[in-house]
């Protein structure tokens, strides 16, 4: 049901909103070290519907080695000819273009991301969830953000429209949906895109519909946001 489906469709300017980078999860099991094919990926990184949170204005979100903010990262961000590259940097180092310790243009296939033939840096990512990269080559975790958290966040309340407040949305664990609407349920679904945003699928206009993650600067989690900009509040019904 949701309304103003037309207006949902405009693209949100700042899409860079993603909850910030935390230790990585303890229990978050060790790299198989010399068996990397158990390391199943989840994300196709040359799904449409999924991205590297790289944007015109952006160079996107760092990567961090076992998700820890003083440790090496690496971002995906374009050359000068415009096309995207992975640039791994020195732990307390900035993101900025030179600043690089190495640089590779990148190959997608099979769900893995390699470097270009005679790279400085040779990779093999993998993703297993959409916030985390596993090296088969260093055999080492990447991390962007918490995803565990932000899907506890997603499914631990309501949502409420700030512009129309008869209507709120609640995301289930199986990835089913409802959109509530002056007292009357209508299904939906939704999975995590990426570390930006999640898809909600409307099932009686058979729509998509984008939501952004709403954090404020010290982390704590403000609810979603819709393309028009609309913020959801989180809402107990």
């Amino acid at each position: 049901m949701l309304v103003l489906l037309a207006v949902l469709l405009i693209c949100l300017s700042s899409c860079d909103i993603v909850k910030p980078v935390s230790e990585i999860d303890p229990n978050k099991p060790s790299p198989p070290s010399g068996n990397t094919d158990k390391v199943e990926p989840v994300v196709d990184p040359a799904d449409e519907k999924w991205s590297w949170g790289y944007s015109g204005t952006s160079l996107g979100e760092n990567w961090y080695l076992d998700g820890k903010t003083d440790s090496e990262f690496f971002t995906v961000q374009p050359d000068e000819d415009g096309l995207l590259r992975i640039s791994f940097f020195d732990a307390g180092s900035a993101a900025s273009p030179g600043n690089s310790s190495s640089d590779a243009g990148f190959l997608v296939s099979d769900r893995h991301v390699t470097n270009e033939p005679g790279a400085e840096k040779e990779f093999d990512l993998i993703f297993t969830d959409p916030f985390t990269a596993f090296d088969a080559v260093s055999e080492k975790y990447y991390v962007r953000g918490d995803y565990v958290s932000l899907f506890d966040d997603l499914t631990a309340t309501a949502f409420r429209s700030t512009i129309y407040p008869q209507e709120y949305i609640v995301l289930h664990t199986d990835g089913t949906a409802e959109d509530f609407y002056e007292g009357l349920s209508y299904p939906g679904s939704w999975y995590v895109e990426n570390a930006h945003r999640f898809l909600y699928h409307d099932d009686e206009t058979d729509t998509d519909l984008r939501f952004y993650y709403s954090y404020s600067e010290d982390g704590t989690f403000n609810g979603v946001t819709n393309s028009a900009g609309e913020l959801w509040e989180p809402f107990t019904p």
